[in-house]
Parts: C-alpha cells; sequence; structure tokens
C-alpha cells in the first residue's frame, strides 16, 4: 500500500465511527498496522481493553488505574503503524462549591531507531485532555469540537533523524489544568495518548514506546471527595514537563498531518511541535 493510500484509509477509518450517545464511561484502544485497523471501543462495560498486532503495535486502556499504554515496533523498511488509547469518564465532585479541582496527564517514553538512510523516517506522539461540565453533550466522538470546554490541551510532536543519523529521544510531559467545584459537580472527562511511526524505505528498527503508561491523576482539597461512574478511584500523578495547551487536533487522525510534515523538505535531528 502506498503512502497516501495508507493516510486516505486511516483518515476515512476514523471519520466514520458511528456516532453514539453520551456514555457513562467508555475505553478505546485503536491500532493500525499497514491497511489494518483495530478499533476497540465500548461504553459501560469493561473498565479494561487491549489491541494488538502481534508484538509489533499495542494499545492497552485501564480505567482501573487510569492509564494509556502504547507501543509502536518496527522492524522493516515498508512499515507504518499507529497505537492509540483514549478513554472517558464522569467523575462526581462533592464537597464546598468554590473549592479547587486539579486534573492531569502524565505520560513519558521513548522513541529510538537505527541510523536512517534517508529523510523520511519519522515518528509522532500526540496527547490530548479534556474536561466538561456533565450535561454539556459532550461524547466519545465529539468531544474535540465541542465547545464550553473546562480544560482543553493537547501536543503533537513529530520526530525525525538526518540522513546517517539515529533517534534516542526520552520524553515526558504533562497536560494539566484546574477548576472551581459547581453545586452540582459533575463532570466529565476524556483523555488519549497516540504514538506512531513510518518507516518509508529505512531497513532498520524504529521503537515508539510509551508502554511505561500516560496516567491520569486527580488532586482536590481535603475536604473534597469524588466517585466515578466506572468505580475508578484515581490517585494523583505529576510529570516534570507542561507541553503547550492546544486544541484537540486529531487523535485518530494523526497521521493525516504526515503529507505536510514531509513537504517542510530536508531537516535534520527535527523536532516539529504544532499547535491547532
Amino acid at each position: 500500500m502506498s503512502r497516501k493510500a495508507f493516510l486516505s484509509a486511516v483518515a476515512v477509518a476514523s471519520l466514520t465511527v458511528p456516532t453514539a450517545a453520551h456514555a457513562a464511561y467508555f475505553i478505546r484502544p485503536y491500532v493500525t498496522y499497514g491497511g489494518s485497523i483495530i478499533d476497540g471501543y465500548v461504553a459501560n462495560g469493561p473498565t479494561s481493553g487491549s489491541q494488538q498486532f502481534a508484538n509489533d503495535v499495542q494499545s492497552t486502556v485501564s480505567l482501573d488505574d487510569g492509564t494509556i499504554k502504547t507501543y509502536v515496533g518496527l522492524d522493516g523498511p515498508d512499515l507504518r503503524g499507529q497505537a492509540a488509547g483514549i478513554f472517558g469518564d464522569t467523575l462526581h465532585f462533592t464537597g464546598a462549591p468554590g473549592s479547587i479541582i486539579d486534573l492531569s496527564f502524565a505520560y513519558d517514553g521513548t522513541i529510538t531507531s537505527g541510523p536512517a538512510v534517508n529523510e523520511n523516517l519519522f515518528t509522532s506522539v500526540f496527547t490530548n485532555f479534556y474536561v466538561f461540565e456533565s450535561g454539556s453533550g459532550a461524547a466519545y466522538d465529539n468531544f474535540s469540537s465541542h465547545p464550553g470546554a473546562l480544560i482543553s490541551q493537547s501536543s503533537f510532536t513529530t520526530y525525525r533523524p538526518g540522513i546517517g543519523e539515529s533517534l534516542n529521544e526520552v520524553i515526558a510531559g504533562l497536560l494539566s489544568g484546574s477548576f472551581m467545584l459547581n453545586a452540582i459537580g459533575d463532570y466529565d472527562v476524556f483523555v488519549g495518548l497516540s504514538v506512531g511511526a513510518i518507516n518509508n524505505g529505512n531497513p532498520g528498527m524504529t521503537t515508539t514506546d510509551f508502554s511505561n503508561t500516560g496516567t491520569f491523576g486527580v488532586q482536590t482539597a481535603p475536604n473534597v471527595t469524588f466517585t466515578s461512574d466506572s468505580g475508578a478511584a484515581y490517585t494523583d500523578y505529576t510529570a516534570p514537563s507542561v507541553p503547550e495547551p492546544a486544541t484537540w487536533a486529531m487523535m485518530l487522525l494523526g497521521f493525516g498531518l504526515i503529507g505536510s510534515i514531509m513537504r517542510l523538505g530536508n531537516r535534520t535531528n527535527t523536532r516539529v511541535r504544532y499547535s491547532f
């Protein structure tokens, strides 16, 4: 399959997910490998799940501990893959209105490759984090564009080596935000982490390994308690760096940006951050 056909397949598959009513919680492990796609979306059912293509592309999502694990390892010149994990949950807070609620999604991983034989090898990391008051109408298939988010952050970064150079990157990031508790105290949270790689004629092993987990955390004042519709008891987790906030972009269409990236021309050790 050509690069253009691959990108078109990912875009079409991502846009044709059926519309659903608001779910109290959901998990969505999602993987692509070549022209194949597995979408593991399930709502109001199991609180954890995974999808994979052999050991090459893997995604695991767990509401039990608020984690997303993604991994892509490609050993061959014509391979390409993406591993994405998304989850949503409804949180119910009890406490004095006006109390501060702090939420975060922290992630870390590594990106490695052998020496590149052309400029077209690259990898990507995309994260996003949205929070709405319950009843806003935000759902798994529209939260990226739905208005009125209390927290809306995302980060999309690509990594490319120059010819004869390798990738050896350690990445740690944090998406976080705060809001004041309202009188009702119910909020919908959406979190995602996607990684991908395309070797584009480069014969070595390319790995984007975020199986160390991205973790969602909740921090409140001592007099504030909360429950979740999934039953998860999220704990606070933080990381040292804070990516720039941005709008949703396209979690499952991340590779749709590849054509634009490739047209940027020859670059050496390029790190490109996009804000949408």
